[in-house]
């Protein structure tokens, strides 16, 4: 029965953690407490997979300049922070829109759905721009705050290859976007 129900709920995951618990939890409570972001995504004891060394890896050669992400973890970042001592100088990465203002960098790790890690680190500024439930995916190309995300993707999708990977190809503000 567990499998059946994983199976049904995977493809319907923003739809559950929209779910309100409570009259006094915030509307992030299960993202953010059943999920248990800090620790579940934002722990730095997580390890990348050969994969993120890979994408790490394209990167730093000149390969791939931007990755695009939905993913809240940093394990692209510590990938690159292990292959390159000069992570400082060569990676901006993008949670905010005053992010993209960052000079320098040549190659960029874009999370457009927050960062779990820096939630963790510094919850009154990032925790509210973890993107997961379903009214925030769905209205997330309309609001203010994401109009300087929404160019800048909608500048690297129209310039150059993508390749989506993941569930969140599912999402209708990637629909938009793309």
């Amino acid at each position: 029965l567990r499998d059946r129900i994983v199976a049904t709920l995977i493809t319907n995951y923003s739809r559950v953690l929209d779910v309100l618990v409570g009259d006094h939890n915030p509307d992030d409570y299960l993202v953010w407490t059943g999920l248990d972001v800090p620790k579940t995504y934002g722990s730095s004891d997580l390890q990348p997979d050969v994969e993120h060394y890979c994408i790490g890896i394209l990167m730093l050669e000149g390969l791939v300049a931007s990755a695009v992400t939905a993913n809240w973890d940093g394990l692209l970042e510590k990938a690159l922070a292990e292959l390159t001592p000069a992570f400082d100088s060569l990676v901006r990465v993008a949670v905010r829109p005053d992010d993209f203002r960052i000079s320098g960098p040549r190659i960029e790790v874009i999370k457009f759905h927050g960062c779990a890690v820096r939630a963790r680190v510094r919850e009154a500024e990032y925790r509210r721009l973890l993107v997961a439930r379903e009214s925030q995916i769905s209205g997330w190309t309309e609001q203010p705050e994401n109009k300087s995300m929404r160019k800048h993707l909608e500048l690297l999708y129209t310039d150059r290859l993508t390749l989506m990977v993941g569930l969140s190809a599912q999402d209708a503000n990637l629909h938009t976007v793309f």
